[in-house]
């Protein structure tokens, strides 16, 4: 069972004690292997970073042929494991988009409230070449639907303190942890099997 963390009662509570509506975010812990699914010759990282509410970041690969968004990645791997996402569509009048709402995985779970008092929100990010350290993480300009996959590439989602936050808290807008981290023997791991699984597929 996942259990929900809110920042809000925390933030209230540093707010009252220091007198200030400035927070200094945890910083990223180790980036986590989640696990992979898909099949084809290119692959694709999906990043989850729970740091802002002091836990891990997670890596989750997709591997694919051809053409291939975000959105069907995250659907891809909500699928094949213990990964839940929390989602609503939206059409603006070029189709509908998918909105993500919150994560849920490893006991860890954040789903906040549009523009809510506890200020965070999930912001996304895009990398064209995750095999690069640290990450070179660009603010996505558009939503998952519309974020085309490429070889080696990686999309990622942090927590942030909302600019539309209602707590008076000011935005932040920090990208998720780096992929792979040097030296990390479990993502190595998670390379070998990855590969393993592709030669398989």
């Amino acid at each position: 069972m996942f259990r929900f963390v809110s920042f809000c009662g925390c933030a209230r509570l540093l707010a009252a004690a220091t007198g200030a509506a400035l927070f200094t975010l945890p910083a990223h812990a180790a980036l986590q292997p989640g696990y992979a699914t898909g099949s084809g010759e290119q692959t694709s990282a999906l990043i989850i970073d729970f740091g802002f509410i002091g836990a891990d970041a997670y890596r989750f690969d997709y591997f694919f042929d051809g053409s291939a968004s975000a959105e069907d990645m995250i659907l891809a791997i909500e699928a094949a494991g213990d990964l839940e996402v929390s989602a609503q569509y939206f059409d603006l009048g070029d189709g509908p988009s998918i909105f993500i709402d919150g994560f849920a995985y490893d006991g860890n779970s954040a789903v906040p409230g549009f523009e809510g008092d506890s200020g965070e929100n999930w912001s996304v990010w895009v990398a064209d070449d995750a095999t690069v350290s640290p990450t070179p993480w660009t603010s996505a300009a558009t939503g998952p639907t519309r974020i085309a996959l490429s070889d080696n590439a990686a999309v990622g989602f942090a927590l942030n303190v909302s600019p539309f936050n209602n707590g008076g808290f000011e935005s932040t807008n920090d990208p998720p942890a780096s992929v792979p981290e040097p030296g990390s023997l479990a993502l190595l791991a998670v390379a070998g099997l990855a590969a393993l699984r592709r030669r398989r597929g």
